[in-house]
């Protein structure tokens, strides 16, 4: 992913991490430790504009952090939250990205300080509550 960042349909084809690390602890350890939540969040970095890109590496991030305390902090050193935030920002439209978004800032922020602060300095808070408002019908953003 790091090779060939700017290549964003190859950047689609690495985010299967997620389905790879899917309630399978093990797998997530290892993604970490090879180094996919630092390669992630700059393909979200490199992507901004790409939706779908943005959607799947939000979910790939929630899977590969959930229940990895490392993950979780590499993450926010890699600077995930504020990626996290800009998609949100800049896709306010699309309802199913907001949602893997939230979900990925919630797997990022629980039981981690540093996130936590991260999130309020970057706007999340007003990012969610924006989500929520654009998308009122939308039951899993309630």
């Amino acid at each position: 992913m790091r090779k060939h960042a700017e290549i964003a349909e190859l950047q689609h084809k690495a985010l299967t991490l997620g389905y790879m690390t899917t309630d399978n602890a093990d797998n997530r350890a290892k993604a970490g430790n090879a180094g996919a939540v630092e390669a992630v969040v700059l393909a979200m970095r490199t992507h901004r504009e790409d939706e779908q890109l943005q959607q799947a590496s939000c979910l790939t991030l929630f899977h590969m952090i959930t229940d990895i305390a490392d993950n979780r902090a590499k993450a926010g050193n890699a600077g995930a939250v504020e990626a996290v935030v800009a998609a949100m920002r800049a896709h306010r439209e699309n309802a199913e990205l907001q949602e893997a978004t939230c979900h990925a800032l919630s797997c990022m922020t629980n039981g981690h300080a540093d996130n936590k602060a991260k999130a309020g300095n970057t706007g999340a808070i007003e990012a969610v509550v924006a989500a929520m408002q654009e998308h009122i019908d939308h039951t899993d953003l309630q």
